[in-house]
């Protein structure tokens, strides 16, 4: 969590990533060292990064909402937010796995073991 090179891996829950981060925003962190990325002890840093990272997360519910409202299929729905990392095209994998997860989470038709990081684990265990 709070990487400087990496979005948030919605690996379990696009709601548990959100109250997590908004617990952490609560806190006064004196020192970060994320799984991947470099550790700070900058305030303002630590900042950033809880912002950096419930910005996202708070533009892909809204993505996602508005595509189940429209009735988007999953592809539609990960077309259509496919513009969210643009700086970041190393990260567009991740994105798209928590883009279909999130999309189940919320309400869409699909098998979670079959798209999204469902799909990315079943595929390993095989």
């Amino acid at each position: 969590m709070l990487s400087d090179m990496e979005i948030p891996y919605v690996i379990s829950s696009l709601a548990e990533y959100e109250r997590t981060l908004a617990h952490l925003s609560a806190l006064d962190v004196r020192a970060l060292a994320p799984g991947h990325g470099h550790p700070t002890c900058d305030p303002v840093e630590v900042r950033r990064r809880l912002r950096a990272d419930s910005e996202y997360l708070a533009v892909l519910r809204a993505g996602v909402e508005a595509a189940l409202h429209d009735r988007s299929t999953i592809g539609e729905t990960v077309a259509r937010l496919a513009g969210l990392i643009a700086p970041q095209p190393e990260m567009e994998g991740t994105h798209r796995l928590n883009v279909e997860s999130a999309y189940i989470e919320l309400g869409g038709p699909g098998n979670p073991l079959e798209v999204g990081w469902g799909r990315s684990f079943a595929t390993m265990a095989d």
